[in-house]
């Protein structure tokens, strides 16, 4: 029987922004009484479609990984992951800048440091990030569940 587990990707911040901009125009035009409403549904529509869609990775023991793309949990369409078999997983932390000149990130102050910690899957040189989070313990057993699926070794780093 073929064990599986899923990795749900984390939506971009524009995303949810543009989502909750929408749903609230919707309202607003509704509020205000307008005479057209196929406008009005469409924007609602697309909101909710920016809020309730995710994409999620499905690793399993038969080696037949997938990608998921889901509306309100429900698997709309999955296509194939091809990448190698991994020999081992490792957790890091990561650090990166994020810079812009506008949209969300200028809002902050220009650049914002963004801390968390990765899960990746390695075969000698090559790797596929599988999850990224904020919380150590979370990638920490994540990374465990993997490795006892796949029967790899799992590498720690801070």
């Amino acid at each position: 029987m073929k064990k599986a587990l899923f990795f749900k990707q984390k939506k971009p911040l524009t995303v949810v922004i543009l989502g909750i901009v929408l749903l609230i125009f919707a309202f607003l035009a509704l509020l205000e009484g307008s005479n057209k409403l196929e406008p009005i549904v469409g924007m609602f529509c697309i909101g909710m479609l920016l809020l309730a869609y995710s994409i999620s990775f499905e690793i399993n023991d038969a080696y037949s990984h997938k990608k998921h793309f889901r509306i309100f949990g429900i698997t709309i369409f999955k296509s194939q992951l091809n990448f190698f078999k991994p020999e081992y997983v490792t957790v890091f932390s990561s650090t990166g800048v994020k810079n812009s000149e506008w949209g969300p990130i200028a809002a902050m102050g220009k650049q914002i440091n963004d801390h968390s910690y990765v899960v990746r899957l390695f075969k000698g040189a090559q790797y596929f990030s599988l999850y990224r989070t904020k919380s150590y313990e979370l990638a920490k057993s994540n990374a465990e569940k993997i490795g006892k699926l796949l029967k790899i070794e799992i590498h720690f780093r801070d």
